[in-house]
């Protein structure tokens, strides 16, 4: 029984191999495709093995068989197209035909070398001219063993091979780029099936060496290299020695040209010279566009420059803040990126060394003009009471608390009045302060300021006293620099008024040293250049890698970029700042590079309400205002009240920066902001005028900015001992009642 079973198993076996056996064509093409030679005996002896097959086969009527000639026509062209496709592939892997593909068909780079070349061969290689491409890529092997048998025509043979190279690839873009865009199609429409791609964390990404490889900042700006070489011509002075107006000069005699300044309000001066004389002016700064018919100059910051524009003369103020650790790189992309025949630099002398290398560096010429000061400068004794002071006089206090104080107690305790200037005033109030001190009929005669007047304001000071010459620089409390020292206490006796000598000194005794010091202190000459990346860097980089947010990728580039020794980075702490802020709200790659280059300081707790307010009104296509002035706009009498309308400002002009950048169809209520903006700066200003004026006899010298210990109200000191005895017996009796016991008693006095 066992036998029978097993013979029935064999038998059933051998039944199954016969339904379900290979066919002996497939297993014939199986060798002809796996055997790699086709010459020598081995290829012989296959082939005659193939043909007795081929001959047992027609004998037994299995399969119809071709003749051997057309058998051994149709081995030969499969081992042809077998050897095509092999060299196809390793062509359709080279850069240069993922390029060529890329521009004939606008599709990216990256989406072409993604593509699968197994599967465009299997399912595209039919439809290909496999014939002319095994002619050419015969004849480009035939050259290449040439090339390396002679070595003089290697130039000759190296152009042949490219140029069947690239006709090779002809044969093939079409049909590939056809293929390529199919699986494109098909990929967005299985997208929502597909899990997402998991990239690479950004220090790894391929993509971003390139990217963050900023060691030659010039070829960012292809138009001014065209110019090359530029003219540079570097006006190098102190304050009041005529640098600038040289410069303008040249500015005025041109037919086209720039000025770019670091402030508002000396790009404003400047439009009103140009236009005064004459000479059609544009006006560009962040938060005003005023064009004149026909204009071909323009006064605008130094931030505004358009580099696309090429004029006849340029003119860069203040040149030594290319090493600002705040604003540097808009100084050096305005060097290196004004398409001018002639550039006019003006500064001190630490910019020198700096603005020759970066002249060389972009194969440009120099010419150095140096200047003397027109009016003498020393340094006076101090000025110890307040009583002390005249016409004429500066007093310079860095802080707005001390500065409100210092004029509340001039016009309290002497007969002078005075006007303050400090940094966070609109540039308006600041100009309209300016004219006050400078007029004769206003009676002005004092002015307390912060370093804010070592720019943009032509001051009429005869004395610039120091209150104290330690600041507070946001990180820090520190002596002041040689060059602030300097750039502030050189604004004494201006040239062509009544104070032909200018006089520097302090208030405190033992701070006159110092001051002495640093008046005898060599500059620091500039040894770096500020740089950013530019933001068309920023916008490829979000485009390329969607998965990553602004803020990281500004911390991928503060952390990884590439820089040479002349160049450090500048302001990437405060996109980031802007980049976090908006974060979460989902606005359009440009527009969220728009918001985060804004100069919004959104530390301010209602500035960083509003700047996304703005932001998230971009996404739906209107962004109102949405601000309304205090009830007491009168005139703000305190410094709280003041800094309110001081963030109000600055509120109303990052709405109008904004709104020409993105555009006023969105920020819709333009017009209105415009018109808020400078009703606030006059309430500022008449705010500052009458502080210190009204209700005079009531204030005491308790609000002295050292403090006034000594020479406190008596009724004020009773008040604060009688506060201090109540909060001293209310806590006492918590205590007694969380104890359950009765309150101490108060001892008698002895």
């Amino acid at each position: 029984m066992m036998r029978h079973r097993h013979l029935h198993r064999r038998w059933w076996c051998w039944q199954r191999w016969q339904q379900f056996r290979p066919s002996p064509c497939s297993l014939i093409q199986k060798k002809i495709f796996s055997s790699s030679t086709w010459e020598g005996n081995d290829g012989e002896h296959r082939q005659e093995q193939q043909q007795r097959t081929r001959h047992a086969m027609s004998q037994e009527g299995d399969v119809v068989v071709m003749s051997e000639e057309r058998s051994s026509f149709e081995m030969a062209r499969k081992k042809r197209d077998h050897h095509v496709l092999r060299k196809l592939r390793a062509l359709l892997k080279k850069a240069e035909f993922s390029r060529l593909v890329g521009m004939r068909y606008g599709i990216d780079i990256a989406c072409v070398q993604k593509a699968d070349h197994a599967t465009f061969l299997l399912t595209r290689g039919n439809a290909l001219p496999l014939v002319a491409l095994d002619r050419l890529l015969q004849k480009e092997e035939d050259d290449s063993s040439s090339k390396s048998s002679s070595s003089s025509s290697s130039s000759s043979s190296s152009s042949t091979t490219d140029h069947l190279e690239r006709a090779a690839m002809e044969l093939v873009v079409e049909e590939y780029g056809c293929f390529v865009t199919e699986a494109m199609v098909d990929n967005d429409e299985d997208n929502d099936d597909k899990t997402p791609e998991v990239l690479p964390p950004l220090a790894k990404d391929l993509r971003m060496g390139e990217l963050k490889n900023l060691t030659n900042p010039q070829n960012w700006y292809p138009l001014a290299r065209s110019l090359a070489p530029r003219k540079i011509i570097v006006h190098v002075g102190p304050t009041n020695s005529g640098k600038t107006y040289n410069a303008l000069q040249a500015l005025t005699n041109a037919k086209s040209g720039a000025y770019l300044g670091p402030l508002r309000l000396l790009a404003w001066e400047i439009y009103d010279k140009l236009n005064s004389k004459g000479i059609p002016c544009n006006l560009v700064t962040g938060q005003e566009l005023d064009y004149v018919e026909g204009a071909q100059h323009v006064s605008c910051t130094v931030e505004m420059i358009q580099t696309e524009r090429r004029m006849e003369v340029a003119v860069i103020d203040e040149m030594q803040m290319i090493g600002d650790k705040n604003r540097g790189s808009a100084w050096t992309s305005a060097f290196l990126g004004v398409a001018a025949d002639e550039v006019h630099v003006c500064g001190d002398a630490t910019m020198v060394p700096m603005v020759e290398e970066l002249s060389e560096l972009c194969g440009d010429h120099v010419e150095i003009k140096w200047y003397s000061r027109k009016t003498s400068l020393s340094i006076s004794p101090p000025v110890v009471k307040l009583k002390d002071l005249k016409k004429g006089d500066c007093l310079i206090a860095f802080s707005r608390k001390r500065i409100l104080a210092y004029k509340q107690l001039i016009e309290e305790q002497t007969d002078l009045k005075a006007c303050a200037v400090y940094g966070s005033l609109p540039p308006e109030t600041r100009r309209a302060q300016a004219e006050l001190f400078n007029s004769t009929s206003s009676n002005t005669d004092v002015i307390v300021a912060s370093d804010a007047i070592g720019m943009g304001l032509n001051l009429n000071i005869g004395r610039v006293i120091f209150a104290s010459v330690r600041k507070f620089d946001g990180k820090q409390d520190r002596y002041l620099l040689a060059t602030e020292a300097l750039q502030i206490g050189g604004r004494a006796g201006r040239f062509g008024t009544e104070f032909e000598h200018g006089y520097v000194t302090t208030i405190k005794k033992d701070e006159l040293k110092e001051l002495s010091r640093l008046w005898k202190q060599p500059l620091p000459t500039i040894h770096k250049a500020g740089l950013q990346p530019p933001l068309e860097c920023l916008y490829e980089v979000l485009n390329a890698r969607p998965d990553q947010n602004l803020a990281d990728i500004l911390h991928f580039f503060s952390t990884s970029s590439v820089l040479s020794q002349r160049f450090f980075l500048t302001g990437l702490d405060h996109l980031r700042t802007n980049a976090m802020a908006i974060q979460d709200i989902p606005l359009q790659i440009s527009d969220r590079l728009t918001f985060v280059v804004c100069p919004a300081r959104v530390k301010n707790p209602f500035v960083r309400t509003m700047y996304r307010k703005y932001a998230q009104g971009c996404v739906d296509n209107i962004a109102p205002v949405d601000i309304t002035l205090p009830d007491y706009f009168q005139f703000p009498r305190t410094e709280p009240q003041l800094e309110k309308f001081e963030t109000l400002h600055s509120v109303l002009d990052i709405y109008l920066w904004l709104a020409n950048r993105i555009g006023q169809e969105v920020f819709v209520d333009f017009e209105y902001a415009k018109a808020k903006r400078v009703e606030v700066a006059e309430l500022l200003a008449d705010a500052l005028t009458l502080l210190g004026t009204q209700d005079g006899a009531s204030r005491r010298r308790n609000n002295s900015p050292s403090g006034g210990g000594r020479r406190r109200n008596k009724n004020v000191a009773h008040h604060h001992h009688q506060q201090h005895h109540h909060q001293t017996t209310e806590y006492h009796d918590k205590k007694a009642k969380k104890r359950n016991k009765p309150p101490p008693r108060k001892r008698p006095r002895r």
